[in-house]
């Protein structure tokens, strides 16, 4: 069957044009810089695969929980006494910050609890509260901590507590990880952390951001 003339052009045509706006598209990402912050920015950025937490209301979420908003992950444990609340006092004071500049109406910060034997639902919303009542807890099975933490690169070590033991500690990294409205590992903050490292380069992040994908 011969195929008309018209139709092997239209489809050339739409081809093209699909071509160039690709060309297009790749070339505008190539000639937007990536941002040097305190830490490092993927030049890909990582989608987050299948996994299954409880977060502070109690409800299962997955990757979808991440999406339409940029999340500042940080992964520690309530019964922590440094890193844990020093970090979360500084991403209060870099929330607080970024609210004055009226550009976190698209961000939040989530802690993840490696803890999850001690870290139950309740008291992750009970220390949230502590912190800021806008930020969100989760937590999750050692197999599914360990699924998260592996595609994030995270380390941790999973407590193994004696029978009835509660004081013990939990090692693990004090990276924050930047998670993307797509759902997807965009950055990594880097330890030490200060507020204004913090707000700098979620500023650098979201220019960048804007400009590939809303120019």
């Amino acid at each position: 069957m011969r195929i008309p003339k018209i139709v092997v052009i239209v489809s050339f045509v739409s081809i093209t044009a699909l071509a160039v706006v690709t060309t297009l598209f790749v070339n505008n990402r190539k000639s937007v810089p990536i941002p040097e912050i305190a830490g490092f920015v993927y030049p890909e950025a990582k989608p987050l695969l299948a996994f299954n937490l409880v977060n502070d209301a109690n409800e299962s979420v997955g990757p979808e929980w991440f999406n339409g908003k940029w999340s500042f992950l940080f992964f520690g444990y309530t019964y922590c006494p440094d890193i844990c609340p020093l970090t979360m006092t500084t991403l209060d004071k870099a929330y607080n910050q970024l609210n004055e500049e009226g550009i976190i109406d698209n961000a939040r910060v989530v802690f993840l609890s490696v803890d999850p034997q001690r870290d139950k639902p309740e008291r992750l919303a009970e220390y949230m509260r502590y912190f800021n009542a806008a930020f969100h807890g989760a937590t999750g099975s050692e197999q599914q901590l360990e699924n998260i933490t592996r595609q994030l690169s995270v380390v941790y070590i999973p407590p193994k507590p004696e029978d009835g033991e509660t004081d013990y500690i939990v090692d693990h990294s004090s990276s924050i990880i930047l998670i993307d409205p797509d759902a997807s590992a965009h950055a990594v903050f880097s330890a030490p952390h200060s507020p204004e490292n913090i707000v700098d380069g979620f500023r650098k992040i979201i220019n960048r951001w804007q400009q590939l994908y809303t120019s």
